[in-house]
């Protein structure tokens, strides 16, 4: 709990969903927002290790100015052939130099990596399934390096396709393993607030619907983000770590999804409402749809009432 900030007296939180915890943490997953105070301020992904005081949150895209931006990558934990590895030294130090099939090929091998998580790589070394879950943030800070050099934008349209073509492929790809989908949704949800915070955007033209020429990748991704949460509600609802990650997404962007596109987030707390009432769900999970759904009526800042039910003993 992070008293002070909110601009009405009510006390501000940095949320852990569900309650009860008090490590401020957005889930399992990893993925989520690290402050409520401004999504608009402040988006993009969780930094797991440290607790920053408000408006000292480490900028790792920042770094993208200068070559520092490199050493926040360790590509080890990607595990890729030296093949891979070669042409991402080479789109690190100047894409505009690298064949445009390569680039993207580049794209497919980061997204896949980021999906199958570090399983084969972590058998070898501990012996057990252990998932890498600072590799959604680690790929969404090499794509938004590569991205802020080229002059063609190969590689981030390239990219943005590959998160569409995925998500229509999701049954197969994605829903059968809940990892791959929680990876999945962070690394969308890292690369969006990243994109948001360096306004790398397509020349924007009128928002038309079903149509992304012209459209900013990061409405693209936000839209994405938007169908992710849908697809887990309108699921059976029994993974909490499923519906963890999508905490931390909605809590990420929950006050750009309102402004940007009111109708997808009416449509949003619509599935959250009835699948509050409709289904058998574990206390766990009811806790956190309704919190969503008081968090979206206050406008994505908890009323000091609503803290002390959620994080009792905390205030």
């Amino acid at each position: 709990l992070a008293p002070g900030g909110g601009g009405s007296g009510q006390p501000e939180i940095r949320l852990a969903p569900g309650g009860g915890q008090h490590d401020m943490r957005l889930g399992s997953s990893g993925v989520g927002s690290s402050s409520m105070q401004d999504t608009r301020q402040i988006p993009g992904g969780s930094h797991h290790h440290h607790h920053h005081p408000q408006g000292q949150m480490p900028d790792l895209m920042a770094m993208t100015a200068s070559s520092d931006w490199r050493n926040q990558i360790n590509m080890g934990a990607f595990a890729f052939p030296q093949e891979i590895v070669n042409t991402i030294s080479k789109a690190m130090e100047d894409p505009n130099r690298v064949p445009v099939r390569s680039l993207m090929e580049l794209v497919k091998q980061i997204i896949n990596r980021v999906i199958s998580g570090a399983y084969g790589q972590s058998l070898g070394r501990s012996g057990s399934h252990s998932r890498d879950n600072t590799l959604p943030e680690q790929a969404a800070v090499l794509c938004i390096g590569i991205i802020q050099q080229e002059d063609r934008k190969t590689f981030q349209e390239s990219l943005i396709n590959t998160c569409q073509e995925i998500y229509h492929d999701r049954e197969r790809i994605l829903r059968q393993d809940i990892a791959k989908w929680n990876s999945y949704i962070s690394f969308l949800n890292h690369m969006y607030g990243k994109l948001k915070r360096r306004q790398l955007q397509y020349v924007e033209r009128q928002q038309q619907q079903g149509s992304n020429d012209g459209i900013a990748p990061r409405f693209v991704l936000l839209s994405l983000l938007a169908e992710c949460c849908t697809t887990t509600l309108t699921s059976s609802l029994q993974s909490l770590a499923e519906v963890e990650a999508m905490f931390g997404v909605l809590t990420n962007i929950g006050r750009d999804l309102e402004a940007e596109m009111p109708g997808r987030m009416s449509l949003l707390v619509t599935c959250l409402r009835e699948a509050f009432l409709n289904y058998r769900l574990s206390p766990q999970v009811s806790k956190i749809l309704l919190q969503l759904i008081e968090l979206e009526a206050a406008g994505w800042t908890l009323p000091a009432q609503a803290v002390m039910y959620y994080y009792p003993g905390s205030l």
